[in-house]
């Protein structure tokens, strides 16, 4: 919204610009090619609806997406093989790398911006309305039958317009996904002329765009829409001529990518996770890693060959050498690859954040940018929120407040802060532990505003969201920074929804979340016992966890996975004063990121630790 709001020469644009005028398009560079069913060779129109036996898609709003939504079978777009989709409230849906969130101004396809995504209708689509409630009788579906068939349907989904309401016009349309022969069909049933305003930069596009965002379709100019009654259908290339060679650092440390905090003086194993993005067989695989200060002087560098990877696979490693950490501050952590032949460079290169911070402070505070004042900000209107996510560098974690940069707020009304666990699905927001108002006219403008968690919020494992809500206050406005690194851990909040923040790759929100230094408490509490990381780490059949106690005493050590579930507990029984190893058998648990503790009377310590086959 923030951005349709600062457009200024306008035009109406036509809802029914024909969709009839080419029937046919392609082939690009893989050998999709396209046909209408106004073509001899083309598709039928057979519109079959799916609302009577279809799942709801529920949490759309405005610019925003939902998912992952499980297909249950595997369909071939491009040289790549997905199983899951993101769906996205401005008519696109999207596989395994897609931005997230896309908002106008909308791309021509195909376009980095619009990478691994499927488009039938890409446009300013909103399921909400200014009020921020739901637009009456608007819908988005999906159905499988679990085989070979895939179907989203968006039903009566108006445009968005800057009105009272905030939405004009109708449109009723399908993306239908065959496994039996790698089609994709867009089917158009209502496209009801709503006369939305549109700015010529505003764009839209109908089209299909690969995971590099250089290869792709687009079946109608911008800003001219599809008909009603109309199909269109891509057709996979049969025979396939196209070879790709294409290694990618698919993630660095978690499989967000996302911002990650340890403590100075630990040792932390650096991972990454290759990917053969291509659809060809590659060999000797050179990754290397990389650790730069913010001053940009390389601190730490490993590097290791990865033999082989079949197309379509990945692998995830640790390098060799562990980093210590022996300075506070914000860091980059550099992933790069490079094989023979690769057809992308644009994607050898994934950067994350890294935060060390210092636990000799009673209060440890958490954030992803500097101190400095707020090069940009960010608002919504007022219907909006801005939010972050944080995982903790040690557990339990304790928030005792929360900072939030304002550079604007009205005189009247109140603002909504939020702390939300992370057990929705998929890791997605859900439980709200903490909910407190700030004053509009209490705010100090320019400053971090900090906002006491009054209630215990204490993280055991994984991460919480922190939001800030508009509530109403048009004049609104958290600050950005765009310095680098970025976490990629930011999230708007408009009509009640969460969505990956839509410049989450030139800045972060200005949010901050402080937790007790627990190390520090238990110290001066009496805490008797130290626990260390486990190794090795990544494991793939045993590890083993090195634990000190001061006197003697009774020991209880479990495991959960990243969604809470228990995996193992063991009552270790008295043990006398001295350091004890653990080994632990990992060759049961599945790969991915699972928590252990080991717990001393009323103590107890967490630590994360990786199974990796």
């Amino acid at each position: 919204m923030k951005t349709k709001q600062l457009l200024s020469v306008l035009f109406t644009c036509s809802i029914a610009g024909s969709i009839l005028a080419q029937t046919t398009g392609g082939p690009d560079a893989f050998g999709y090619i396209w046909r209408n069913n106004a073509d001899a060779q083309g598709p039928a129109y057979t519109w079959n609806d799916i609302k009577a036996t279809g799942t709801q898609i529920t949490g759309l709003g405005d610019d925003n997406s939902v998912g992952t939504i499980n297909l249950n079978w595997s369909f071939r777009y491009y040289w790549t093989n997905y199983n899951k989709i993101t769906i996205g409230s401005n008519g696109w849906i999207g596989f395994t790398g897609n931005p997230g969130n896309i908002a106008a101004p909308f791309p021509a396809l195909p376009a980095v911006a619009a990478k691994s995504t499927i488009s039938p209708l890409l446009a300013d689509l909103t399921f909400t309305q200014t009020n921020s409630s739901l637009v009456p009788g608007c819908s988005a579906w999906y159905w499988t039958n679990n085989v070979d068939m895939f179907v989203v349907q968006y039903d009566s989904v108006p445009y968005w317009v800057n009105t009272a309401s905030g939405y004009a016009g109708r449109y009723t349309f399908q993306v239908i996904l065959s496994g039996a022969d790698s089609s994709i069909t867009f089917q158009y049933k209502v496209a009801q002329a709503g006369t939305p305003v549109y700015t010529a930069s505003e764009g839209s596009a109908t089209g299909i765009c690969n995971s590099s965002g250089q290869i792709g379709l687009q079946v109608l100019p911008s800003l001219t829409f599809p008909t009603a009654m109309t199909a269109v259908k891509f057709y996979y290339p049969n025979p396939v001529t196209y070879q790709v060679f294409d290694a990618t650092p698919a993630w660095n440390q978690n499989t967000a990518n996302g911002g990650f905090f340890i403590v100075n003086g630990s040792s932390v194993n650096l991972i990454s996770d290759i990917a053969n993005a291509g659809n060809q067989p590659l060999s000797n695989i050179a990754a290397a890693g990389q650790l730069f200060d913010v001053s940009l002087t390389q601190v730490w560098s490993d590097n290791l060959s990865v033999s082989s990877l079949a197309a379509g696979a990945d692998t995830m490693f640790t390098y060799p050498t562990a980093y210590t950490a022996s300075t506070t501050g914000t860091y980059l952590y550099r992933s790069t690859s490079t094989v023979t032949g690769d057809i992308n460079p644009a994607n050898d290169i994934t950067d994350v954040e890294m935060v060390v911070v210092d636990t000799t402070l009673s209060t440890i505070a958490l954030s992803y940018v500097s101190a400095a004042p707020p090069a940009t900000q960010n608002s919504w209107g007022g219907n909006g929120g801005q939010g972050i996510y944080i995982e903790p560098p040690f557990y339990p974690a304790t928030i005792t407040s929360l900072d939030f940069m304002v550079t604007s707020s009205g005189p009247t009304g109140y603002h909504l802060v939020q702390i939300v666990d992370d057990n929705g699905p998929g890791n997605s927001p859900g439980t709200v532990l903490f909910l407190d108002s700030v004053a509009a006219s209490a705010a100090v403008i320019g400053v971090y505003n900090n906002v006491p968690v009054t209630s215990s919020v204490a993280i055991t494992s994984g991460g919480v969201y922190v939001a800030w809500f508009e509530n109403g206050d048009t004049l609104s406005a958290i600050g950005t920074d765009g310095s680098l690194p970025l976490s990629n851990r930011n999230y708007e909040i408009i009509g009640g929804s969460w969505a990956n923040y839509r410049n989450n790759s030139v800045e972060d929100m200005m949010i901050q979340v402080n937790i007790d230094n627990n190390v520090a408490v238990n110290d001066l509490s009496g805490n008797t016992f130290t626990v260390e990381q486990n190794y090795p780490n990544p494991s793939s059949d045993y590890t083993m966890i090195d634990f000190t106690l001061l006197t003697n005493s009774d020991v209880q050590f479990s495991v959960i996975n990243m969604i809470g579930q228990n995996m193992e507990a063991i009552n270790l029984g008295s043990q006398s004063a001295g350091t004890h190893t653990l080994k632990m058998n990992t060759s049961k648990l599945t790969s991915g990121i699972y928590f252990y503790t080991i717990k001393v009377s009323d103590n107890e310590i967490t630590k994360k630790m990786v199974v990796s086959r």
